[in-house]
């Protein structure tokens, strides 16, 4: 794993075309999510040990997440469920925590789910097949007036996650190897409970290319779908006449550091687990390097080369920081020990995460062109001492996207880019600011294969390169935008939560989020008949 540094001073072409919004104090407080969808999950986080203020946090597609608040709230959960079992003892009303005034503008406030995008997931790769995509933000019938507190997907998914306030998991999307988890392979357009996971408190999960990680509140993992890379971490790898797990099966846990799990996130074909003290583990297809265990476990079978997959999560434990060199070449390592990893993303084969000294790490391999692009990264800034520290980051198809806590408190955040988002254009090697964002406060990245979406101020912002399927939002008559537009079709309520997938968009709207009547503002929005 080696460290990425953002120099400020490298800047996108391009001038600005989303509106700067005057950023209101209320709407500028940053706050992390907490794992209890009941309760007001939003709180400040810790400044920077730098001096530096900022959050750490991560946009994975599922919002905000922060290892240290997460383990703290599965303690507490874990606890209130334990007591809950001892006789005479009265556990904790969900009724009363829902019933608690939040005072405008609040994201912790469970609302209803809007989203856009394609609805046969199945003909995605026919070039033929006419896709009846929804262009604009869509109601689900089926979800009408259930209370959703959590929203996931992922950047090579074509599934969704929700979490409702009670904990219960529903999905909907493809589900051809299982990775709904309902006990079928039908890809369904209305959203479906996971009966298996019924009596057990969902508080988060992650949705790779064809499997899904639930974490519940006592720090445990469950996984379906897809396994042949071994990548649901079960303790074993499915041959190829395997059709996949549909019902979720416990993974097996680290035997090193707390073994309590505090964040899941899911790559291409595998998946990477943070625990409570800071520690990652993977498991999965190694092919790329995108496990971070400095091997892509490569060995010949005869006169066949293959990999030896990783069916069970293994630590990570070299972090390398790699100085410049003459000329902007890489100069020498060093080893970074101690490194306490707060957050991480997860792309089809490449990832990255964040520390608590507000560092980020990325890795993959020099078989994709990820590589070049961190390596070039590592080297920007050093010149100029303008080190940044990083409290977001998002991994997309084959770039990313980040946000930097700047050294003045008074100045806004700069989102920087890198990567080849457009496949038919040049790829920036090194991170540079996004001037459309130039302004604004972001509270959420959310990468998706192509297509990105940023919470800023109030605001929705997406953009996309084409082709895209309706998952930007911006209506039948604006289906791409190489730059970040404003999606007009949500500005009359306030987005909570987003979630980019391959070709899908779920945005959560709180229901008290603007101290105004949210749910007769979502009755003008189209509704999607899923049953």
């Amino acid at each position: 794993i080696v460290e990425a540094v953002i120099d400020e001073h490298d800047v996108c072409d391009g001038g600005p075309e989303a509106k700067k919004v005057k950023l209101n104090s209320a709407n500028a407080e940053e706050k992390a999510a907490n794992l209890d969808g009941n309760k007001p999950a939003d709180k400040e986080l810790e400044p920077l040990s730098n001096g530096n203020n900022g959050s750490h946090s991560v946009a994975n597609g599922n919002g905000v997440t922060t290892v240290s608040k997460l383990a703290e709230s599965a303690e507490k959960d874990s606890k209130e469920e334990e007591e809950s079992k001892q006789p005479g003892d009265k556990a904790v009303a969900n009724d009363a925590a829902e019933a608690e005034t939040v005072e405008a503008p609040d994201d912790s406030s469970p609302g209803e789910v809007l989203w856009c995008g394609t609805t046969k997931w199945q003909l995605l790769h026919d070039k033929k097949a006419k896709l009846p995509n929804l262009f604009s933000p869509h109601r689900m019938e089926s979800l009408i007036g259930v209370r959703i507190s959590k929203v996931f997907s992922g950047t090579a998914a074509c599934h969704v996650v929700l979490v409702t306030v009670e904990g219960q998991a529903l999905t909907f999307g493809r589900n051809q190897l299982g990775q709904l988890g309902v006990g079928d392979k039908v890809t369904s357009v209305q959203a479906r409970p996971v009966e298996a996971l019924r009596n057990i408190r969902v508080v988060s999960a992650a949705c790779g290319r064809s499997h899904t990680l639930f974490l519940t509140s006592r720090g445990e993992v469950f996984a379906c779908g897809d396994n042949r890379s071994g990548q649901l971490g079960i303790g074993s790898v499915a041959n190829g006449k395997d059709t996949g797990v549909p019902t979720p099966k416990p993974m097996a846990m680290p035997t090193v550091g707390s073994r309590r799990i505090a964040q899941v996130e899911a790559g291409g074909d595998f998946s990477l687990l943070i625990d409570s003290s800071g520690m990652m583990f993977t498991c999965g297809h190694p092919e790329n390097g995108q496990l971070g265990h400095g091997s892509d476990s490569q060995y010949f079978e005869g006169t066949k080369l293959v990999h030896k997959m990783e069916s069970r999560p293994a630590p990570i434990v070299s972090f390398l920081r790699e100085e410049e060199g003459r000329g902007g070449r890489p100069g020498a390592k060093s080893v970074i020990e101690g490194v306490r990893v707060i957050a991480a993303s997860c792309g089809p084969s490449h990832c990255a995460c964040l520390d608590s000294e507000g560092r980020l790490w990325t890795w993959d391999s020099v078989a994709t062109a990820v590589l070049a692009i961190i390596l070039r990264a590592m080297s920007c800034g050093q010149g100029y001492n303008t080190r940044q520290c990083v409290d977001r980051v998002s991994c997309g198809g084959a770039y990313t996207i980040a946000t930097t806590a700047p050294a003045n408190s008074s100045a806004p955040p700069v989102t920087y880019l890198w990567g080849q988002q457009k496949s038919s254009g040049e790829a920036n090697m090194y991170p540079k600011a996004l001037m459309d964002l130039s302004g604004w406060s972001v509270r959420r990245l959310s990468a998706g294969n192509r297509s990105c979406a940023v919470l800023a101020d109030t605001s929705c912002i997406t953009w996309g390169p084409s082709p895209t399927f309706g998952e930007l939002g911006h209506g039948d008559m604006v289906k791409s935008s190489a730059r970040p537009m404003v999606c007009k079709a949500l500005e009359r309520v306030r987005v909570a939560e987003v979630a980019m997938g391959y070709a899908q968009c779920v945005f959560l709207v709180p229901l008290k989020s603007d101290g105004s009547d949210a749910e007769e503002k979502l009755g003008k929005y189209p509704v999607c008949r899923d049953k």
